[in-house]
């Protein structure tokens, strides 16, 4: 029995002859190659992705949450038994993402420092700068003004969160030791020399 052997295929989507490297192997036909070549398979599956993206993407995310600590743990052991592997992956990925390595450093970053630091968390934050109509508690500035974030305010003594100020309030009452005496001294010295304008 003579085997012939196949050099060239019709695509039966684009229509087009093409050499049987274009074409993926199958079991499912006689001649062991897909129908439709790689081109027209490529272009058919991402279509296919785009118009179920949303459906995929609720299943991978349930798919995360339902194994959610297996997840981890299997990460966490796969980076300590492949460190290098790991360092290059996360390289190449936030060369990739340079504009997300921004957003999210410095939004993470910062989560970290309020959770760590006065043990308050982000919307914490938010709905403590929300009441005070996003302005500085003392000296009533917007942080917009000098684009800087207002800072967290507490007392040394008892750690309690008092409010969100400016840097320079910030600064301000700290350089005056928290002290009442000391601050209320201040204004009567201010005060005072008003006064001694206003006579002369």
């Amino acid at each position: 029995m003579i085997s012939v052997i196949i050099t060239e295929k019709r695509c039966t989507k684009c229509g087009e002859i093409k050499s049987v490297d274009s074409f993926t192997k199958t079991k499912a036909t006689k001649d062991k190659l897909h129908s439709n070549c790689k081109l027209c398979r490529g272009v058919a599956k991402k279509l296919s992705r785009a118009l179920n993206l949303p459906k995929q993407l609720a299943k991978e995310a349930e798919y995360r949450e339902r194994r959610r600590e297996f997840l981890r743990t299997y990460h966490k052991d796969w980076c300590r038994a492949n460190p290098e592997a790991n360092k290059s992956h996360k390289q190449q990925w936030l060369e990739r993402n340079k504009e997300y390595k921004k957003l999210h450093y410095k939004t993470k970053g910062r989560e970290i420092y309020l959770e760590k630091t006065y043990g308050i968390t982000e919307k914490d934050y938010q709905d403590m700068l929300l009441n005070q109509g996003g302005l500085c508690a003392i000296c009533g500035t917007s942080p917009e003004n000098r684009n800087r974030s207002l800072h967290v305010d507490h007392c040394h003594d008892s750690d309690q969160i008092r409010g969100l100020l400016c840097p320079d309030c910030n600064m301000a009452i700290g350089l005056l030791k928290e002290d009442k005496h000391i601050l209320r001294n201040a204004i009567h010295y201010l005060e005072e020399f008003e006064s001694g304008n206003e006579k002369s």
